[in-house]
């Protein structure tokens, strides 16, 4: 490809009006720290943590267990027993 072909760069959509809503939206929602904790119903054992913000925390949390590859082993071992 030469050099000045313009095919190879990226192309710019305008970006509608509700998505700079919904963008500006997301960026002011109040975001909640603090501590949480992960119980196994079966077993009882509790896995305790803190966040800055616990949304995405619980959303980490939950994916990387799903995936197998979440770094606290026992909580993961737990999580592939029981569920």
């Amino acid at each position: 490809m030469r050099s000045g072909d313009s095919s190879i760069l990226p192309r710019t959509f305008p970006v509608s009006t509700d998505r700079k809503a919904a963008i500006a939206a997301y960026k002011e929602r109040k975001v909640f720290a603090g501590i949480y904790a992960i119980r196994c119903a079966d077993t009882g054992e509790a896995w305790v943590g803190q966040a800055l913000n616990l949304e995405k925390v619980q959303n980490r949390i939950w994916f990387t267990l799903r995936q197998g590859g979440h770094l606290c082993r026992s909580l993961q071992a737990a999580w592939n027993v029981h569920g």
